[in-house]
């Protein structure tokens, strides 16, 4: 009896931490793995390093849509997916830490605003609204998209000083329509 019971426990201590594994290597992927804990001036740093651009999400805890989309957009296996692979993604409070300086430096009036920045920090594209799963996918695609040309535009910039189609020497802040 008392053998069965020794195995009946173990049996069930080997399922749950096996069980464990599986589903920690699932939600790996199940929401945007934001870099939150350290300084925008770090995140630069690591953009720069993997040649990423930034996803920036402003936030605020009192912010109904801010919620809506960490639960239906950013935590959508597909966006998440996408996100974690093409971009370093910082999320900031506005009203803390570097919050409230980045908040101005990047002109945010409404919650939420999400920013796709280059590893210089400069704009690629700014929203500020909520959208769901399929119109954020097709917008940090097409993001993505005008990062990837700008930086092979910087390369012909480098060897062809006059190139003033460059994405990254124009003044104006870029806007990708959906």
């Amino acid at each position: 009896m008392k053998n069965i019971f020794k195995s009946t426990v173990l049996a069930s201590i080997f399922i749950f931490i096996f069980s464990s594994f599986l589903h920690a290597g699932e939600s790996e992927h199940k929401a945007i793995r934001f870099v939150n804990h350290t300084s925008f001036k770090d995140v630069m740093k690591i953009a720069k390093k993997k040649n990423k651009p930034i996803f920036i999400d402003f936030y605020s805890n009192y912010c109904g849509p801010c919620k809506k989309m960490e639960k239906e957009v950013f935590s959508n296996p597909s966006v998440a997916n996408y996100m974690n692979k093409k971009f370093i993604n910082y999320k900031i409070d506005i009203n803390k830490g570097n919050g409230p300086i980045l908040s101005i430096t990047y002109n945010v009036k409404y919650l939420p605003t999400i920013i796709i920045v280059t590893p210089d920090g400069k704009i690629i594209s700014k929203k500020s609204a909520t959208m769901n799963p399929e119109k954020f996918l097709k917008w940090v695609k097409a993001s993505n998209r005008i990062f990837y040309a700008g930086n092979k535009n910087m390369n012909l910039k480098n060897k062809f000083p006059r190139d003033k189609k460059n994405l990254f020497t124009r003044k104006r802040q870029w806007e990708v329509s959906c």
